[in-house]
């Protein structure tokens, strides 16, 4: 993924996929509270490398190596989540928001470290 951008979207449609199975750009623009436009054309940079496929009117369906990465980010963005949470008793609205800050910050081996830090726990 080239920006922390990109990665905002393609977990959001991780999410949305697996919360309610078909993801419409207009879902993704209320969570991220962006334009209409503005996922149209993160869809399209997703679309070029890959990660998502679509048609006119028709939902956003991951590719395999789409669903693979928005795994990984989600479960990045969820153990830095529980960790503000249960390890440093962050109230759960600001773990959220920070967490997202957070996540593109760190490397892959640091957030391997914190989650097997989170399954000893």
């Amino acid at each position: 993924m080239a920006t922390s951008s990109e990665e905002d979207y393609l977990r959001t449609i991780y999410e949305l996929d697996v919360e309610r199975g078909a993801v419409r750009s207009v879902d993704v623009a209320k969570v991220l509270t962006v334009s209409k436009p503005s996922v149209n054309k993160a869809l399209s940079r997703l679309e070029e490398e890959g990660m998502v496929t679509r048609l006119p009117y028709s939902p956003v369906v991951l590719t395999e190596q789409g669903r693979k990465k928005g795994e990984q980010l989600h479960q990045r963005y969820s153990a830095i989540r529980r960790f503000l949470i249960e390890q440093l008793e962050v109230p759960e609205e600001r773990a959220n928001e920070e967490a997202h800050g957070i996540e593109h910050a760190l490397s892959t081996d640091t957030v391997q470290r914190l989650c097997a830090y989170l399954d000893d726990k």
